[in-house]
């Protein structure tokens, strides 16, 4: 009868002792798969592209670092592009005589000491690089020294006026920064600096004329055009901003990419963003200040990796 019991309760330990270790097995396998599927979700984000060697030398890469800016109030205006003529050349004919050839038409650009009109036995040339703005002349028409016959500017720089009402005043500064873009024409910024502040409210609109230098390379903005502009006005604090070229998105979700583990590889890092101002965009997270990221063929690499993707698909 003892001998019997002690069977049964030998019995009853061993099963308990098996039942506990299937139970710590099952859930030491559990929490592994978890840390894989956990594993897998971070490693979705820090998956590596590499570029071939055609590709890289093909690439125009450019890489910049995430920096700390200042944070901006914007101020909105709506402007005007004006001719400045401080930024002008009028040109005369340092004898008078008779127009014989005109040798360039309105909106030509021309270089310094281009040939622009002959008059008798002389040339008129242009006294610096620019745009033909005017031709006051016209083949066998009598001119004096006194007569400008030519207006020439360079454009690449172009003066705007903007109106900005009394409660913004006090926030605007020679020096300050602007963006200006075309009224319904898309969203190309020019970026310029204020030169200019009236002394006086202009009498009808009761606004300050406010005047700006801004960037005209490619010559899209055009005399008497109007157009919407944005000041910037420095407040306290910062905020961790990258060049807008830098941020792509896939499938609908903010994406930088920073450096892999040798040349050619390439990680993507997904990022929360904030707003834009001045051809940046702020990271709310995601990055830190002096993280490494492309900001020029980010665009090509997005390529390649969605190219990635669908080959493993398939």
């Amino acid at each position: 009868m003892l001998k019997k019991l002690i069977i049964v309760i030998w019995l009853i330990s061993f099963l308990h002792s098996f039942w506990g270790c299937s139970r710590k097995n099952e859930s030491d396998h559990t929490s592994l798969l978890e840390k894989h599927e956990q594993q897998g979700e971070e490693n979705e984000d820090i998956r590596e592209i590499h570029l071939s060697e055609e590709i890289l030398k093909n690439l125009d890469l450019e890489w910049g670092k995430a920096s700390i800016y200042p944070v901006y109030q914007e101020i909105n205006a709506t402007g005007k592009v004006i001719r400045d003529t401080d930024k002008m050349n009028f040109i005369f004919s340092q004898s008078g005589g008779i127009i014989k050839k005109i040798l360039v038409r309105v909106g030509q650009d021309v270089k310094k000491g281009q040939a622009l009109l002959k008059i008798n036995g002389h040339t008129l040339r242009s006294p610096t690089q620019g745009t033909i703005l005017s031709i006051n002349a016209s083949i066998d028409s009598k001119v004096s020294v006194m007569d400008p016959l030519v207006t020439v500017a360079n454009i690449d720089l172009i003066r705007v006026i903007f109106d900005v009402y009394p409660k913004d005043m006090d926030k605007v500064s020679i020096g300050q920064k602007v963006e200006v873009n075309l009224i319904g024409h898309g969203k190309k910024i020019f970026p310029g600096t204020i030169q200019y502040l009236s002394p006086n409210l202009d009498d009808s609109s009761q606004t300050l004329k406010v005047g700006a230098d801004v960037q005209n390379i490619d010559h899209h903005l055009k005399f008497g055009m109007f157009v919407e502009g944005k000041i910037f006005h420095a407040l306290k604090g910062e905020k961790l901003r990258v060049p807008e070229e830098a941020v792509v998105e896939l499938d609908g979700i903010p994406t930088v990419f920073i450096p892999g583990h040798k040349e050619g590889f390439f990680i993507k890092k997904t990022v929360k963003t904030g707003k834009r101002a001045q051809g940046t965009i702020e990271i709310v997270e995601g990055l830190k200040p002096g993280d490494k990221v492309v900001i020029k063929g980010s665009f090509t690499i997005k390529s390649e990796f969605l190219r990635g993707i669908m080959g493993d698909d398939d």
